[in-house]
Protein backbone atom coordinates (compact mmCIF):
# COMPACT_ATOMS: atom_id res chain seq x y z
CA UNK A 1 0.00 0.00 0.00
CA UNK A 2 2.81 2.44 0.82
CA UNK A 3 4.36 1.72 -2.60
CA UNK A 4 1.07 2.56 -4.32
CA UNK A 5 0.63 5.76 -2.31
CA UNK A 6 4.23 6.83 -2.95
CA UNK A 7 3.92 6.26 -6.70
CA UNK A 8 0.52 7.97 -6.96
CA UNK A 9 1.62 11.03 -4.98
CA UNK A 10 4.76 11.29 -7.13
CA UNK A 11 2.85 11.01 -10.41
CA UNK A 12 0.40 13.69 -9.27
CA UNK A 13 3.31 15.94 -8.30
CA UNK A 14 5.02 15.48 -11.69
CA UNK A 15 1.86 16.02 -13.73
CA UNK A 16 0.80 19.04 -11.66
CA UNK A 17 4.23 20.63 -11.95
CA UNK A 18 4.20 20.16 -15.72
CA UNK A 19 0.78 21.84 -15.85
CA UNK A 20 2.09 24.75 -13.78
CA UNK A 21 4.90 25.32 -16.29
CA UNK A 22 2.27 25.27 -19.03
CA UNK A 23 0.76 28.43 -17.50
CA UNK A 24 2.79 31.07 -19.34
CA UNK A 25 2.54 34.75 -20.08
CA UNK A 26 1.02 35.34 -23.47
CA UNK A 27 0.74 38.44 -25.68
CA UNK A 28 -1.88 40.80 -24.30
CA UNK A 29 -3.33 42.15 -27.54
CA UNK A 30 -7.01 42.72 -26.82
CA UNK A 31 -9.10 41.96 -29.89
CA UNK A 32 -11.54 44.86 -29.49
CA UNK A 33 -12.04 48.00 -27.44
CA UNK A 34 -11.63 47.07 -23.77
CA UNK A 35 -14.38 47.57 -21.24
CA UNK A 36 -13.68 49.47 -18.07
CA UNK A 37 -12.96 47.61 -14.81
CA UNK A 38 -13.76 48.58 -11.22
CA UNK A 39 -11.08 47.13 -8.92
CA UNK A 40 -12.46 46.47 -5.44
CA UNK A 41 -9.86 46.38 -2.68
CA UNK A 42 -11.26 45.34 0.74
CA UNK A 43 -8.49 46.07 3.27
CA UNK A 44 -7.98 45.58 6.96
CA UNK A 45 -4.80 46.43 8.83
CA UNK A 46 -1.27 47.43 7.91
CA UNK A 47 -0.07 44.31 6.12
CA UNK A 48 3.55 43.55 5.15
CA UNK A 49 4.57 45.27 1.87
CA UNK A 50 1.16 46.94 1.66
CA UNK A 51 2.53 50.07 0.00
CA UNK A 52 4.37 48.10 -2.72
CA UNK A 53 1.41 45.83 -3.42
CA UNK A 54 -1.13 48.65 -3.70
CA UNK A 55 1.29 50.80 -5.68
CA UNK A 56 1.42 48.15 -8.41
CA UNK A 57 -2.28 48.80 -9.10
CA UNK A 58 -1.71 52.53 -9.44
CA UNK A 59 0.87 51.69 -12.11
CA UNK A 60 -1.50 49.65 -14.29
CA UNK A 61 -1.45 50.37 -18.00
CA UNK A 62 -3.99 52.91 -19.20
CA UNK A 63 -4.94 50.69 -22.16
CA UNK A 64 -7.88 49.47 -20.06
CA UNK A 65 -10.01 52.13 -18.30
CA UNK A 66 -10.14 51.34 -14.59
CA UNK A 67 -10.93 52.71 -11.16
CA UNK A 68 -9.67 51.51 -7.78
CA UNK A 69 -12.19 51.40 -4.94
CA UNK A 70 -10.76 50.83 -1.47
CA UNK A 71 -13.06 49.54 1.26
CA UNK A 72 -11.96 49.86 4.89
CA UNK A 73 -14.32 49.02 7.74
CA UNK A 74 -12.61 50.86 10.62
CA UNK A 75 -12.15 54.65 10.13
CA UNK A 76 -9.10 54.44 12.43
CA UNK A 77 -7.44 51.61 10.49
CA UNK A 78 -3.65 52.22 10.08
CA UNK A 79 -3.87 51.27 6.40
CA UNK A 80 -5.79 54.47 5.59
CA UNK A 81 -2.75 56.83 5.53
CA UNK A 82 -1.01 54.44 3.11
CA UNK A 83 -4.00 54.53 0.77
CA UNK A 84 -4.31 58.32 1.00
CA UNK A 85 -0.60 58.80 0.28
CA UNK A 86 -0.89 56.68 -2.86
CA UNK A 87 -4.00 58.55 -3.99
CA UNK A 88 -2.18 61.87 -3.53
CA UNK A 89 0.90 60.52 -5.33
CA UNK A 90 -1.19 59.42 -8.33
CA UNK A 91 -3.92 62.04 -8.78
CA UNK A 92 -4.43 60.92 -12.40
CA UNK A 93 -5.69 57.52 -11.23
CA UNK A 94 -9.40 57.28 -10.48
CA UNK A 95 -9.31 56.02 -6.89
CA UNK A 96 -11.92 56.19 -4.13
CA UNK A 97 -11.98 55.23 -0.46
CA UNK A 98 -15.10 54.05 1.40
CA UNK A 99 -15.07 53.72 5.17
CA UNK A 100 -17.26 52.14 7.82
CA UNK A 101 -19.67 50.18 5.64
CA UNK A 102 -22.66 48.95 7.68
CA UNK A 103 -22.87 45.27 8.51
CA UNK A 104 -24.28 43.28 5.63
CA UNK A 105 -23.94 39.67 6.77
CA UNK A 106 -21.74 37.31 8.75
CA UNK A 107 -18.83 37.37 6.29
CA UNK A 108 -16.59 40.31 7.31
CA UNK A 109 -15.02 40.72 3.84
CA UNK A 110 -18.39 40.91 2.09
CA UNK A 111 -19.69 43.33 4.73
CA UNK A 112 -16.66 45.53 4.17
CA UNK A 113 -17.02 45.84 0.41
CA UNK A 114 -20.77 45.77 -0.29
CA UNK A 115 -21.04 49.59 -0.43
CA UNK A 116 -18.04 49.79 -2.77
CA UNK A 117 -19.69 47.11 -4.93
CA UNK A 118 -22.83 49.25 -5.33
CA UNK A 119 -20.82 52.41 -6.03
CA UNK A 120 -18.63 50.90 -8.77
CA UNK A 121 -18.71 52.83 -12.07
CA UNK A 122 -18.17 49.87 -14.39
CA UNK A 123 -20.07 46.64 -14.88
CA UNK A 124 -16.90 44.54 -14.84
CA UNK A 125 -15.64 44.17 -11.28
CA UNK A 126 -12.29 42.77 -10.15
CA UNK A 127 -12.26 41.72 -6.50
CA UNK A 128 -8.60 41.85 -5.57
CA UNK A 129 -7.02 41.33 -2.15
CA UNK A 130 -4.60 43.83 -0.71
CA UNK A 131 -1.59 41.48 -0.49
CA UNK A 132 -1.19 40.74 -4.20
CA UNK A 133 1.21 42.48 -6.61
CA UNK A 134 0.72 42.73 -10.35
CA UNK A 135 2.41 43.80 -13.60
CA UNK A 136 1.30 46.85 -15.64
CA UNK A 137 -0.45 44.65 -18.26
CA UNK A 138 -2.47 42.81 -15.60
CA UNK A 139 -5.93 43.94 -16.69
CA UNK A 140 -5.28 43.16 -20.35
CA UNK A 141 -4.21 39.65 -19.40
CA UNK A 142 -7.45 39.08 -17.47
CA UNK A 143 -9.64 40.64 -20.16
CA UNK A 144 -8.31 38.26 -22.80
CA UNK A 145 -9.94 35.41 -20.85
CA UNK A 146 -13.23 37.34 -20.81
CA UNK A 147 -13.01 37.81 -24.56
CA UNK A 148 -12.52 34.07 -24.92
CA UNK A 149 -15.91 33.53 -23.29
CA UNK A 150 -15.15 33.25 -19.57
CA UNK A 151 -17.85 34.53 -17.25
CA UNK A 152 -15.53 34.52 -14.25
CA UNK A 153 -11.75 34.87 -14.44
CA UNK A 154 -9.52 33.91 -11.53
CA UNK A 155 -5.86 33.16 -10.88
CA UNK A 156 -3.56 30.80 -9.07
CA UNK A 157 -1.19 32.39 -6.58
CA UNK A 158 2.32 31.75 -5.40
CA UNK A 159 3.66 32.97 -2.06
CA UNK A 160 6.56 35.28 -1.25
CA UNK A 161 7.83 37.80 1.29
CA UNK A 162 8.06 35.65 4.44
CA UNK A 163 10.03 36.95 7.42
CA UNK A 164 8.79 34.65 10.21
CA UNK A 165 8.35 30.91 10.73
CA UNK A 166 4.61 31.17 10.13
CA UNK A 167 5.22 33.18 6.97
CA UNK A 168 7.75 30.67 5.58
CA UNK A 169 5.35 27.79 6.24
CA UNK A 170 2.51 29.70 4.60
CA UNK A 171 4.61 30.44 1.52
CA UNK A 172 5.85 26.88 1.06
CA UNK A 173 2.32 25.55 1.63
CA UNK A 174 1.05 27.78 -1.19
CA UNK A 175 3.96 26.97 -3.48
CA UNK A 176 3.68 23.20 -3.16
CA UNK A 177 0.42 21.72 -1.85
CA UNK A 178 -1.98 24.47 -2.95
CA UNK A 179 -0.36 25.19 -6.31
CA UNK A 180 -0.04 21.55 -7.33
CA UNK A 181 -3.58 20.73 -6.19
CA UNK A 182 -4.94 23.62 -8.25
CA UNK A 183 -2.92 22.59 -11.30
CA UNK A 184 -3.95 18.94 -11.01
CA UNK A 185 -7.64 19.80 -10.63
CA UNK A 186 -7.44 22.07 -13.68
CA UNK A 187 -6.35 19.03 -15.70
CA UNK A 188 -9.58 17.37 -14.61
CA UNK A 189 -11.55 20.38 -15.83
CA UNK A 190 -12.08 21.83 -12.35
CA UNK A 191 -11.13 25.50 -11.93
CA UNK A 192 -10.42 26.47 -8.32
CA UNK A 193 -11.64 30.02 -7.80
CA UNK A 194 -9.69 32.15 -5.35
CA UNK A 195 -10.98 35.38 -3.85
CA UNK A 196 -7.57 37.00 -4.38
CA UNK A 197 -8.63 37.55 -7.99
CA UNK A 198 -12.21 37.39 -9.29
CA UNK A 199 -13.16 39.26 -12.46
CA UNK A 200 -16.81 39.09 -13.46
CA UNK A 201 -19.86 41.13 -14.43
CA UNK A 202 -21.84 42.80 -11.66
CA UNK A 203 -24.98 42.61 -13.78
CA UNK A 204 -24.63 38.88 -14.35
CA UNK A 205 -23.79 38.15 -10.72
CA UNK A 206 -26.56 40.36 -9.34
CA UNK A 207 -29.06 38.38 -11.45
CA UNK A 208 -27.95 35.29 -9.51
CA UNK A 209 -28.35 36.96 -6.12
CA UNK A 210 -25.24 39.14 -5.93
CA UNK A 211 -23.31 39.74 -2.73
CA UNK A 212 -26.51 39.24 -0.74
CA UNK A 213 -26.44 35.55 -1.69
CA UNK A 214 -22.90 35.03 -0.36
CA UNK A 215 -22.97 37.33 2.67
CA UNK A 216 -23.30 34.49 5.19
CA UNK A 217 -20.61 32.19 3.75
CA UNK A 218 -17.02 32.38 4.95
CA UNK A 219 -15.70 31.11 1.58
CA UNK A 220 -17.65 33.58 -0.53
CA UNK A 221 -15.33 32.94 -3.47
CA UNK A 222 -16.20 29.23 -3.61
CA UNK A 223 -19.92 29.94 -3.35
CA UNK A 224 -19.76 32.66 -6.02
CA UNK A 225 -17.97 30.21 -8.32
CA UNK A 226 -20.64 27.57 -7.72
CA UNK A 227 -23.37 30.10 -8.52
CA UNK A 228 -21.69 31.17 -11.76
CA UNK A 229 -20.96 27.60 -12.80
CA UNK A 230 -24.51 26.41 -12.14
CA UNK A 231 -25.83 29.33 -14.19
CA UNK A 232 -23.77 28.14 -17.14
CA UNK A 233 -20.98 30.71 -17.04
CA UNK A 234 -17.51 29.49 -17.94
CA UNK A 235 -14.80 29.80 -15.27
CA UNK A 236 -11.25 30.35 -16.50
CA UNK A 237 -7.83 30.39 -14.86
CA UNK A 238 -5.66 33.20 -16.17
CA UNK A 239 -2.33 31.90 -17.54
CA UNK A 240 -0.07 33.83 -15.14
CA UNK A 241 0.64 33.17 -11.48
CA UNK A 242 -0.33 35.94 -9.07
CA UNK A 243 2.25 37.02 -6.49
CA UNK A 244 0.88 37.00 -2.94
CA UNK A 245 2.76 38.50 -0.01
CA UNK A 246 2.21 36.37 3.05
CA UNK A 247 0.61 38.15 6.00
CA UNK A 248 1.46 35.42 8.49
CA UNK A 249 3.28 36.87 11.51
CA UNK A 250 3.90 33.69 13.50
CA UNK A 251 3.25 29.98 13.75
CA UNK A 252 -0.11 30.52 15.46
CA UNK A 253 -1.49 32.59 12.58
CA UNK A 254 -0.23 30.01 10.08
CA UNK A 255 -1.89 27.22 12.02
CA UNK A 256 -5.27 28.97 12.32
CA UNK A 257 -5.26 29.95 8.65
CA UNK A 258 -4.56 26.52 7.21
CA UNK A 259 -6.80 24.68 9.65
CA UNK A 260 -9.51 27.15 8.60
CA UNK A 261 -8.85 26.40 4.94
CA UNK A 262 -8.92 22.67 5.64
CA UNK A 263 -12.29 22.89 7.38
CA UNK A 264 -13.67 25.09 4.61
CA UNK A 265 -12.65 22.53 1.99
CA UNK A 266 -14.15 19.74 4.05
CA UNK A 267 -17.46 21.56 4.48
CA UNK A 268 -17.69 22.48 0.80
CA UNK A 269 -16.44 19.32 -0.94
CA UNK A 270 -16.11 16.46 1.55
CA UNK A 271 -15.30 13.70 -0.96
CA UNK A 272 -12.45 15.73 -2.46
CA UNK A 273 -11.13 16.52 1.01
CA UNK A 274 -10.96 12.83 1.86
CA UNK A 275 -8.70 12.31 -1.18
CA UNK A 276 -6.26 15.07 -0.22
CA UNK A 277 -3.73 12.70 1.44
CA UNK A 278 -2.83 11.61 -2.11
CA UNK A 279 -1.32 15.08 -2.48
CA UNK A 280 0.96 14.69 0.53
CA UNK A 281 4.43 14.49 -0.91
CA UNK A 282 7.38 13.31 1.14
CA UNK A 283 5.16 11.59 3.72
CA UNK A 284 4.54 8.40 1.72
CA UNK A 285 8.12 7.83 0.43
CA UNK A 286 9.54 8.45 3.92
CA UNK A 287 7.08 5.98 5.43
CA UNK A 288 8.00 3.50 2.73
CA UNK A 289 11.69 3.93 3.59
CA UNK A 290 10.92 3.39 7.28
CA UNK A 291 8.88 0.24 6.67
CA UNK A 292 10.55 -1.13 3.55
CA UNK A 293 10.87 -4.91 3.57
CA UNK A 294 13.40 -5.28 0.79
CA UNK A 295 15.87 -3.44 -1.42
CA UNK A 296 13.30 -2.86 -4.18
CA UNK A 297 10.95 -1.01 -1.82
CA UNK A 298 13.83 1.19 -0.71
CA UNK A 299 14.80 2.05 -4.30
CA UNK A 300 11.21 2.95 -5.21
CA UNK A 301 10.93 5.18 -2.14
CA UNK A 302 14.19 7.00 -2.85
CA UNK A 303 13.26 7.57 -6.51
CA UNK A 304 9.84 8.95 -5.53
CA UNK A 305 11.38 11.19 -2.90
CA UNK A 306 13.99 12.57 -5.32
CA UNK A 307 11.39 13.23 -8.02
CA UNK A 308 9.14 15.08 -5.60
CA UNK A 309 12.04 17.19 -4.35
CA UNK A 310 12.98 17.98 -7.95
CA UNK A 311 9.52 19.31 -8.75
CA UNK A 312 9.69 21.76 -5.83
CA UNK A 313 13.17 22.92 -6.83
CA UNK A 314 12.03 23.40 -10.42
CA UNK A 315 9.05 25.51 -9.38
CA UNK A 316 11.05 27.80 -7.13
CA UNK A 317 14.07 28.31 -9.36
CA UNK A 318 12.57 28.20 -12.85
CA UNK A 319 8.89 29.12 -12.51
CA UNK A 320 8.54 31.69 -9.72
CA UNK A 321 12.01 33.22 -10.19
CA UNK A 322 11.35 35.24 -7.06
CA UNK A 323 14.12 35.42 -4.42
CA UNK A 324 11.49 36.13 -1.76
CA UNK A 325 10.04 32.67 -2.49
CA UNK A 326 13.40 30.91 -2.46
CA UNK A 327 13.97 31.94 1.16
CA UNK A 328 11.08 29.70 2.24
CA UNK A 329 12.01 26.60 0.24
CA UNK A 330 14.02 24.85 2.95
CA UNK A 331 10.98 24.86 5.27
CA UNK A 332 9.16 22.35 3.07
CA UNK A 333 10.13 19.48 5.39
CA UNK A 334 8.32 21.05 8.36
CA UNK A 335 5.30 21.84 6.18
CA UNK A 336 5.19 18.18 5.09
CA UNK A 337 5.28 17.07 8.73
CA UNK A 338 2.43 19.43 9.61
CA UNK A 339 0.26 18.73 6.53
CA UNK A 340 -1.23 15.44 7.84
CA UNK A 341 -1.80 17.02 11.26
CA UNK A 342 -3.65 19.96 9.68
CA UNK A 343 -5.68 17.55 7.55
CA UNK A 344 -6.74 15.55 10.61
CA UNK A 345 -7.53 18.79 12.47
CA UNK A 346 -9.80 19.68 9.59
CA UNK A 347 -11.82 16.54 10.26
CA UNK A 348 -12.11 17.11 13.99
CA UNK A 349 -14.28 20.23 14.03
CA UNK A 350 -16.20 22.82 12.00
CA UNK A 351 -15.02 25.73 14.14
CA UNK A 352 -12.61 28.22 12.56
CA UNK A 353 -10.67 31.25 13.75
CA UNK A 354 -10.75 34.22 11.38
CA UNK A 355 -8.93 37.43 12.40
CA UNK A 356 -9.65 36.83 16.07
CA UNK A 357 -13.28 35.78 15.53
CA UNK A 358 -14.39 32.25 16.33
CA UNK A 359 -16.85 31.13 13.65
CA UNK A 360 -18.77 27.89 13.12
CA UNK A 361 -19.24 26.34 9.67
CA UNK A 362 -22.13 24.24 8.51
CA UNK A 363 -21.64 21.70 5.74
CA UNK A 364 -22.05 23.67 2.57
CA UNK A 365 -19.86 26.44 4.02
CA UNK A 366 -22.54 28.62 5.60
CA UNK A 367 -21.78 30.22 8.94
CA UNK A 368 -23.88 28.56 11.63
CA UNK A 369 -25.89 29.67 14.63
CA UNK A 370 -22.95 29.37 17.03
CA UNK A 371 -21.54 32.50 15.39
CA UNK A 372 -24.76 34.40 16.05
CA UNK A 373 -24.77 33.38 19.71
CA UNK A 374 -21.15 34.42 20.12
CA UNK A 375 -21.81 37.78 18.42
CA UNK A 376 -24.81 38.47 20.66
CA UNK A 377 -22.77 37.56 23.76
CA UNK A 378 -20.00 40.00 22.75
CA UNK A 379 -22.61 42.71 22.12
CA UNK A 380 -24.18 42.19 25.56
CA UNK A 381 -20.73 42.25 27.16
CA UNK A 382 -19.85 45.57 25.47
CA UNK A 383 -23.14 47.12 26.58
CA UNK A 384 -22.65 46.03 30.19
CA UNK A 385 -19.08 47.31 30.14
CA UNK A 386 -20.19 50.72 28.94
CA UNK A 387 -22.78 51.15 31.71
Amino acid sequence: MLIILSVISTLISLVATAKTFHWKSRPTNISHKPLGISILKPIRGLEPQLMLNLHSFFNLSSKVPFEIIFAVKNPQDPCIPVIQDLMNLHPHVDAKLFLNAPDFGKNPKVSNMHVAWDKASYDLVLISDSNVRVAPNYLEMLLIQRQKGAGLVTQTVYGAGATTLGGHLDVIHLNTFYLKATAFLSLLGISCVLGKCMLFSRHQFNRLGGLFAVRNYLAEDLVAAEMMNEAGYKIALAPELLRQTTVMQGFKTYWFRHVRWARLRKCHVLHAYLLEPLLFETLWPLLLIAFSKNYTDMIIAVICLCLQMSTNLALHFFKFKDPESWRSLHWFWLKDVLAPVIWVSGLMSNQVNWRGQVLHLRFGGKLGTKYLKAAKARYRHRRLSSI
